[in-house]
């Protein structure tokens, strides 16, 4: 990971802190509370879908990092499932594709079913 600034945040319980800050990070870092909860946050990305009622956006998803987190101190992709974030490291998002992709073929499939359904109530 290359490194090419700092940033120093103001904590609640060590002061000012100067951490290095990786160029995805989006440079957001309020202050005021404790250094543990510094967070660098990259761009969010969802996937839109085109619905009936217009695009919706689902499974957000950006990159983090806590560099003073007591559980894990390495970048992990977040992702929005079901209104709460959920990380995931490189393994669990291979899975997590996996089992998209295994959605993706059940709805093909009842795309299929839906279109004999219809066209046997015409």
């Amino acid at each position: 990971m290359t490194v090419a600034r700092t940033v120093t945040v103001h904590t609640a319980d060590h002061g000012p802190v100067t951490i290095p800050e990786p160029g995805w990070c989006l440079g957001r870092h309020p202050g005021g509370e404790d250094r543990v909860d510094i967070t660098h946050l990259g761009a969010e990305t969802g996937l839109t879908l085109d619905t009936a009622r217009g695009p919706v956006t689902i499974l957000c998803a950006a990159l983090e990092q806590r560099p003073y987190s007591p559980d894990n101190t390495h970048p992990f992709l977040n992702i929005d499932l079901g209104h709460d974030w959920y990380p995931h490291t490189p393994g669990a998002l291979h899975g997590l594709a996996d089992q998209l992709a295994e959605y993706a073929g059940w709805l093909r499939i009842r795309a299929h079913h839906l279109a004999v359904i219809q066209e046997a109530h015409q």
